[in-house]
């Protein structure tokens, strides 16, 4: 997911990065709560710590340049590198969906993205889905250059992914509390001489 943990196109599920794996993504997609920029950049980096739980690093920039003089300001928006963190509870009864908590933006001065949340997840032949509950922070803290702006995961949330026949697509619908929003992902084969990694491809509207 776009705000750096294993999910949807924006949300997190229960599901976490195995140990020893890694998880790295890029995208321009961007919360449009945090305004409208020409430069959207959106680096995610995760991994497997111990069973059940994975941490992500999250950079990004949106951003709009502007003719400044020498040593101010270059551009003006959002710059920001976070942390997130997901436990997935050890539990393990026949019939209930994997349970997991988290926590996104956790520390540093600026605060664009922090939220808390609880989630469930569940398979059912070709559809996964998704469901939570989040708290999402406000947008505000020493070196914030936007106050007043919604959270990006706030309140109940939820989406589904459904596989496309015998392809390797799926169809993914979700909401995060404050926005809907649709997609296709398309997962490659694993790759031997990419270290048995995988590709996955994502388009969406919000």
């Amino acid at each position: 997911a776009s705000l750096g943990a294993t999910g949807g196109l924006t949300i997190p599920s229960a599901y976490v990065v195995q140990p020893g794996d890694m998880a790295l993504s890029l995208g321009n997609y961007q919360d449009p709560s945090l305004g409208k920029y020409n430069r959207k950049q959106n680096y995610t980096m995760g991994i497997g710590l111990v069973p059940g739980v994975e941490v992500f690093g999250r950079f990004a920039e949106y951003t709009t340049s502007k003719n400044a003089p020498p040593g101010a300001p270059d551009a003006i928006g959002v710059r920001d590198i976070s942390g997130n963190a997901k436990w997935q509870l050890p539990i393990e009864i026949e019939g209930l969906p994997k349970l997991a908590v988290g926590a996104t933006d956790i520390s540093g001065g600026a605060m664009y993205f922090g939220s808390q949340y609880m989630v469930a997840s569940d398979e059912y032949g070709p559809l996964r889905w998704s469901l939570g509950y989040a708290r999402g922070k406000p947008v505000g803290g020493p070196g914030t250059s936007i106050r007043g702006a919604s959270p990006v995961l706030d309140g109940v949330f939820g989406g589904a992914e459904v596989k496309l026949g015998t392809t390797r697509a799926t169809a993914l619908v979700e909401s995060d509390g404050t926005q809907r929003h649709a997609g296709l992902r398309y997962y490659s084969e694993t790759l031997p001489w990419l270290g048995d990694a995988q590709l996955v491809g994502t388009v969406q509207r919000s």
